[in-house]
């Protein structure tokens, strides 16, 4: 007992530092990266051309721009995790890649959902 307690109390206050870095890097990056994605969507149709990697190019060249973008950027970014720089690159290039797919199904739920609301709570038929 007494060397989990001397375990316990061998923390320095300087931990809670380090945590509240990681916790900064890692919720910043993911923001940052669900943002960009956002961004590189508005820009890929031409509504808002800021994203300098992905140019006024055709739609295809654009495409190809993102993808690469899509990779680069958070490997870029995982550098500010450190040492955990790994877990840094699979988390972000993970999440913009799943990205849209995850949107699109939230879209299409979130639509199933209106019309099993709207179309339950009727209780006599729809006349024509």
């Amino acid at each position: 007992m007494s060397g989990r307690t001397e375990v316990l109390q061998k923390r320095s206050p300087t931990d809670s530092v380090g945590n509240l870095y990681y916790r900064i890097v890692v919720f910043g990056t993911l923001a940052l990266v669900v943002a960009l994605g956002l961004v590189a969507f508005v820009d890929l149709f031409d509504w808002w051309n800021v994203l300098p990697w992905m140019g006024a190019n055709d739609t295809g060249w654009e495409l190809l721009f993102a993808a690469v973008g899509a990779f680069v950027v958070p490997a870029g970014l995982s550098i500010l995790w450190w040492k955990l720089w790994p877990a840094g690159v699979i988390t972000g290039v993970s999440l913009s890649v799943c990205l849209y797919p995850t949107l699109i199904l939230l879209a299409l739920t979130a639509l199933f959902a209106a019309l099993d609301y709207a179309t339950r709570n009727r209780t006599e038929p729809v006349r024509v």
